[in-house]
């Protein structure tokens, strides 16, 4: 990736680059080359380290897959002959890896900073984004993970931290959950 001085992204015009530009950021992030809140912190403006990867979630990631999103219903619409692969792959945990341990390790925080939270707004959304996240980490006890059940466990708090509760120790721990699982099984959120 070529790397330019920290400020805001300035994308290419026209819909089909940037949506191409993009693409290869989050290709970056997936390969290890680049951290989501390393990114978030350089280029977007208002981030900062702690704070870069729910700001890179919220203002770059989801955006462009609803884009992504549009852009295949687009494409395919009307078509009946096209197989579309399983979006919903597993995969296979090595619990002896270090990006295993690191993503253990994250939701385990995440949890305790959740339950020991004071301030959290919502008591029973509390107690539900606490369940979703042990449910994640019962989930990696497991030879075998499905990416879309973990997305479907943690995603939407993740997104509601970033958007809700930016700043907080929360939302430092969710970041820090984002980047152990792009590392343990590549970008899913």
């Amino acid at each position: 990736m070529i790397r330019k001085p920290s400020g805001p992204i300035t994308w290419p015009s026209g819909r089909d680059r940037r949506l191409g530009t993009q693409l290869l950021v989050f290709r970056e992030i997936a390969s290890r080359r680049e951290t989501a809140s390393n990114f978030g912190a350089k280029f977007i403006t208002g981030s900062d380290a702690l704070n870069g990867a729910g700001d890179l979630i919220k203002s770059v990631f989801m955006p462009m897959a609803r884009e992504l999103r549009r852009r295949f219903e687009s494409e395919t619409a009307g078509k009946k002959d096209i197989e579309v692969p399983a979006a919903d792959r597993t995969v296979t945990l090595d619990h002896n890896s270090e990006p295993y341990r690191e993503a253990v390790t994250a939701l385990e925080v995440l949890e305790n900073t959740i339950r020991q939270a004071n301030d959290y707004p919502d008591a029973e959304d509390k107690e539900q984004r606490i369940a979703e996240v042990s449910a994640a980490r019962r989930l990696l006890s497991s030879a075998r993970v499905r990416v879309g059940a973990v997305v479907a466990l943690l995603g939407s708090g993740i997104t509601y931290f970033a958007t809700h509760l930016a700043g907080t120790a929360i939302d430092r721990a969710s970041a820090a959950v984002v980047d152990a699982f792009t590392k343990l099984i590549g970008l899913i959120f």
